[in-house]
C-alpha cells in the first residue's frame, strides 16, 4: 500500500511538473485570405485604402495586402516603402470608431513584381463572426494593391479615403473596383503545446483516481 501511494504520489508530480513547465507556444496561422482570379491595380497615391472582413477566430494578430511595384523606376535594382496598416472597428470617419492595433512594415520589390505586404502585432481580442477594417497606407506610393474585377470576398466591401496626405480618416467613397486582395492572421497555440498540456491533464487525472482507489483498499 506503501508502494502504491507512492507511486500515486510521483505520477501526480511528474504530471504537474509537465503541465506547470510546458511554455504556452503560440505559432500565427492565416484566418481570413481573398484570393486574386486576376490583377486589377489600384493606386496608393493620395489615398488610404481600406477593405472590411468578418474573422471566424477569437483574435487577430496581423495582417496584409497584396500588392504590385507598377508606379517605380525600371532602372532600379529594388525600390521600398513603407506601409502602415491599422486593425479598427469600423472605418475610422464612421461614429465609434476604435481602433484596435496596427503597425508598420518595410515593402520591398523591383519594378513591376508581387510582393504579400504583412504588419503584425500581439493579439488582440476579437468577436467570431463581427466585422472589422484594416487600413493601410504608404509613405512612397509606388505600389498598387491587387483588388479583384468584382465582389468575390462575400463578407466585406473595400473603400478608400480621399487625399490622404491632408485627412487620413475621411473614407468617403466604397467599393473601389471590388474586394481588395488581403489576408488576416490569428495566434493559436502550437499542436505539439496542446499536446503535451493534455497529457499533463490526464496524468493528473489518473494520478487521482489511482490515489482514491489506493485510500479506499
Amino acid at each position: 500500500m506503501r508502494h502504491s501511494r507512492l507511486a500515486c504520489g510521483l505520477a501526480a508530480l511528474l504530471a504537474a511538473v509537465t503541465v506547470l513547465s510546458t511554455p504556452l507556444r503560440a505559432q500565427r496561422v492565416i484566418d481570413q485570405l481573398s484570393h486574386p482570379p486576376f490583377f486589377v491595380g489600384f493606386p496608393f497615391q493620395d489615398y488610404w485604402i481600406a477593405q472590411s472582413f468578418m474573422t471566424s477566430a477569437g483574435n487577430v494578430s496581423g495582417a496584409g495586402f497584396h500588392l504590385r511595384n507598377i508606379h517605380g523606376d525600371p532602372s532600379l535594382p529594388i525600390e521600398s516603402s513603407t506601409m502602415t496598416l491599422n486593425l479598427w472597428t469600423a472605418l475610422p470617419s464612421q461614429a465609434g470608431a476604435t481602433k484596435l492595433a496596427g503597425g508598420t512594415a518595410t515593402v520591398s520589390a523591383t519594378f513591376g513584381d508581387f510582393v504579400w505586404a504583412d504588419v503584425f502585432w500581439n493579439p488582440v481580442g476579437v468577436l467570431p463572426g463581427t466585422t472589422y477594417w484594416l487600413t493601410a497606407g504608404l509613405s512612397n506610393p509606388i505600389f498598387q494593391a491587387l483588388t479583384y474585377g468584382d465582389d468575390q470576398y462575400p463578407w466585406g466591401i473595400s473603400a478608400h479615403s480621399d487625399h490622404f496626405h491632408a485627412v487620413k480618416t475621411e473614407f468617403t467613397s466604397y467599393e473601389i473596383v471590388g474586394d481588395l486582395v488581403f489576408r488576416t492572421y490569428t495566434t493559436v497555440p502550437e499542436p505539439s503545446t496542446v499536446w503535451l498540456v493534455g497529457a499533463g491533464l490526464v496524468g493528473l487525472a489518473m494520478a487521482r483516481r489511482r490515489r482514491s482507489a489506493a485510500h479506499v483498499d
